[in-house]
C-alpha cells in the first residue's frame, strides 16, 4: 500500500449538461524550493474512480478521482484543468500524514473537495 489522496470534484449541472461524458484531467503537484527553474513539479496523475460520476441533487453532480504513490509530510496541491473547465473553490493543499502502530510505519491517506463555479469572466 502507498500514500494516497481521493478527490472528489463536485460539478454544476450547466456545466454537465453541456460537456457531455467530458472528464476533467486532474493531477496531484508540489511547490518546489526558491531557485528551482520551475515553480511546481507534477507527482501524479489521478486516475478516474470508476462508476464514481452520480447526481447529488438537481444542482449538481460528482465523480470522483485517486492518486496515490505520494510522499508524505509534504504540502500537496491537486490541479484541475480541461477544456472550459471553470474554477474550483476549496481547499486544494493536502498533506498525507502516515501513522507508526507497533514498529510498524502505515501509509496515509487524504481526502480533497473541490466545488465547481462559474468563471467571473463569462
Amino acid at each position: 500500500m502507498t500514500n494516497s489522496v481521493t478527490i472528489t470534484l463536485i460539478l454544476r449541472k450547466e456545466w454537465v449538461d453541456d460537456h457531455p461524458g467530458y472528464r476533467p484531467i486532474v493531477s496531484v503537484r508540489m511547490r518546489l524550493p526558491k531557485g528551482y527553474p520551475k515553480e511546481y513539479t507534477e507527482l501524479a496523475r489521478a486516475a478516474y474512480v470508476r462508476r464514481s460520476f452520480h447526481k447529488r441533487d438537481g444542482r449538481t453532480y460528482q465523480m470522483k478521482y485517486t492518486a496515490q504513490r505520494l510522499p508524505a509530510d509534504k504540502r500537496l496541491e491537486v490541479l484541475v484543468v480541461g477544456q472550459d473547465v471553470w474554477r474550483f473553490r476549496g481547499d486544494d493543499a493536502f498533506t498525507i500524514r502516515q501513522f507508526t502502530s507497533g514498529g510498524q510505519t502505515f501509509p496515509g491517506h487524504a481526502s480533497v473537495r473541490l466545488y465547481q463555479y462559474p468563471d467571473p469572466a463569462e
